[in-house]
């Protein structure tokens, strides 16, 4: 009896549990040279300069969920943007083709 009254207890608290809320979304700015692009996925693989107080240079791939933005970018062009987070994601947007 009193395991069915602690999984009853554990079933009604799971079930009055809120899911957390989404974290901020943080925007950094970066600037970078695309080196691919997956139309199919939307994602550009990008190798960046260092993201000031947020991430070091590297090469890794970004979502461009936009339409209109996946669409301004070409294999090895380079560009300024802002890296939006949240939540662990990372995706790209206010994409402007730059100089190196």
């Amino acid at each position: 009896m009193k395991s069915l009254l602690v999984a009853v207890t554990a079933l009604l608290l799971a079930a009055c549990s809120k899911p957390a809320p989404p974290e901020p979304i943080e925007e950094h700015p970066v600037h970078g040279v695309v080196l691919r692009l997956d139309a199919e996925t939307h994602t550009a693989t990008v190798k960046h300069d260092e993201i000031k107080d947020f991430m070091a240079a590297m090469t890794m791939d970004y979502d461009v969920p936009d339409k209109e933005q996946f669409a301004i970018l070409r294999a090895g062009q380079w560009f300024d943007a802002t890296v939006m987070s949240q939540d662990g994601r990372f995706w790209l947007d206010r994409i402007k083709p730059a100089k190196p």
